[in-house]
């Protein structure tokens, strides 16, 4: 059996104690899954950390003390507190787990009672109390023995390296790697040149952000209000009411996505196939002659707003919550490097888990798991073992942790990953608290996906960058101000504004030719390079002290 000092065991939120807690709600889950449903216990938990709810509706729960040493009579007396909280919070209560990191000794020394022996006398007090209520409580202890033996397992793996190996993937370990990669995008990454953008979005669902899920339950929320708004001026189709009113029943909710913890996901197909009935229902209703115009009219304003969010439920955004791989293509320059590392920083500096790769980075045209894990992460232990971890640290951060690798189409991709793309997604299916975004650019998509199966292309969400199109003025006044130029005094509507590339290039032009505004009559793509090109040249006749 492994063995471990739990005093060693890795802080989370400051404070050992959190962590242990937290551990012993991951135990739980596994100990259990798929046999009911598992829900963790916020401050102030009622005596439990955790309870898991059984198909007959009874209730198993943990309590957990981070008592490292036998117990004093305080620390009997706080988990009899905690019991006697379980007690009177949760009447269907019927299992009660004592989770402490030690074992109960028996050394059989006169006059003095061992561990076991005193917790023996305390089950036989606590039982007692649960049958003064009329209730049979079992009361199971998970001590130190116990504890190991779960860790010992394969599923766990992940869970012993996170909580007792400080020093491999620390939150400064992910900023460190993180900080090394955007530096190398160079300035394909400048945070002072950044746009917000819709896109943005799709990241924020893909990492189940609260940010995301409270802004896309407002929007459902908005539509279902709509459809209860037109409902209540209908008076005199009672069925029709009722019927309507039963699926805004299961709506509500169901697109309530504060509800959405781990790894559950938005029945897409029940919600759309619930919403199709609902929009049936309504053009039968339209089509009797016995309806009045007033009422017609409400209900295609339910319709309309019915096909909305069918919309919003099967949309990208919901597919990336649920877990699919965002798959980020667009034309050079549009900023799909900057997108990415935006997030990752922004992931980071949140003290969120993330990974950046750089597609520049796989020189090797097979075995993506060594030259992630070897050559550019350099760690010792093997992908999977890995992948396992960061599963630990997103159910730890209650936020997937992403892995993000940039331009596949780099280094030797366009040889590595055809064969190797559809194991990367394979593997990464089976850790559904990770998420994966795969940028490339679109000229070489069809080169990288050339061999991706039916099955892989069944999980990718494809979003295709467009840099800042519909945001032209917002990055013009942006890059402007950045490099210190005032703005035109005429709107930019040259279409090549809409590329960061080319954007970047403009100021840089102008800055290398000494000006400080653009050129009146400025005539777009070919002036530029003329405009670049006769720059450099001058800043290199500079530097070198000749002419040009």
């Amino acid at each position: 059996m492994i063995n471990i000092n739990w005093q060693e065991i890795r802080p989370y939120q400051g404070s050992q104690n959190t962590a242990f807690e937290e551990l012993i709600c991951q135990l739980a889950r596994v100990e259990f899954e798929g046999q009911g449903k598992f829900t963790r216990i916020a401050a102030p938990d009622g005596g439990v950390e955790a309870i898991y709810e059984m198909p007959d509706t009874t209730l198993y729960g943990w309590q957990a003390k981070y008592f490292v040493n036998s117990f004093t009579s305080n620390q009997w007396s706080d988990i009899e507190d905690s019991l006697i909280d379980s007690l009177n919070n949760y009447p269907n209560l019927i299992k009660y787990y004592v989770c402490v990191p030690v074992d109960r000794n028996n050394p059989f020394m006169e006059g003095r009672k061992s561990f076991l022996q005193k917790w023996n006398e305390h089950v036989a007090k606590w039982k007692n109390l649960s049958e003064a209520q009329g209730r049979n409580l079992e009361i199971e202890f998970w001590g130190s023995y116990e504890l190991l033996l779960m860790l010992s397992k394969p599923e766990n793996a992940g869970k012993l390296s996170f909580w007792f190996s400080q020093k491999e993937l620390s939150e400064s370990w992910f900023k460190n790697q993180n900080r090394k990669s955007i530096a190398t995008l160079g300035k394909r990454y400048t945070p002072e040149l950044n746009i917000e953008l819709p896109i943005a979005m799709n990241f924020e669902a893909l990492a189940r952000t609260t940010w995301f899920k409270q802004e896309c339950s407002k929007n459902f929320d908005k539509l279902l209000v709509n459809i209860l708004q037109e409902l209540s001026y209908i008076y005199d189709l009672t069925d029709f009411n009722k019927k309507i009113n039963q699926v805004l029943d299961l709506l509500r909710i169901r697109l309530n996505l504060s509800n959405y913890h781990d790894t559950k996901t938005l029945p897409i197909e029940l919600l759309l196939t619930e919403i199709d009935l609902a929009i049936k229902s309504c053009q039968e209703t339209i089509s009797e002659n016995s309806i009045s115009h007033s009422n017609e009219e409400h209900i295609e304003k339910i319709i309309d707003n019915l096909y909305e969010l069918k919309a919003q439920i099967n949309s990208d955004e919901i597919h990336l919550f649920n877990g699919n791989v965002l798959w980020l293509n667009g034309e050079a320059g549009v900023g799909k490097s900057h997108l990415i590392a935006d997030f990752i920083n922004g992931y980071s500096k949140d003290s969120l888990a993330s990974i950046l790769l750089l597609g520049q980075d796989f020189i090797e045209k097979s075995n993506f798991e060594h030259q992630i894990m070897n050559r550019q992460l350099e760690l010792t232990f093997d992908f999977q073992h890995f992948l396992s971890i960061l599963d630990t640290i997103a159910e730890t951060q209650r936020q997937r942790v992403i892995i993000a690798i940039d331009a596949l189409n780099e280094g030797a991709g366009k040889e590595l990953w055809p064969s190797q793309l559809n194991s990367l997604i394979t593997q990464l299916r089976d850790y559904p608290r990770i998420g994966l975004i795969l940028s490339v650019r679109n000229t070489y998509q069809s080169i990288i996906t050339k061999e991706l199966s039916k099955v892989s292309r069944q999980v990718i969400t494809e979003v295709t960058h467009y840099g800042f199109e519909n945001h032209e003025f917002e990055a013009v006044q942006t890059y402007f101000a950045y490099y210190g130029f005032p703005l035109p005094t005429v709107p930019l509507l040259n279409s090549e504004f809409s590329n960061p590339l080319y954007l970047g290039l403009l100021c840089e032009s102008l800055k290398n030719n000494g000006l400080d505004e653009l050129p009146k009559g400025y005539q777009g793509f070919n002036q530029l390079v003329f405009s670049y090109v006769k720059g450099i040249q001058r800043k290199i006749s500079d530097e070198l002290d000749e002419d040009e």
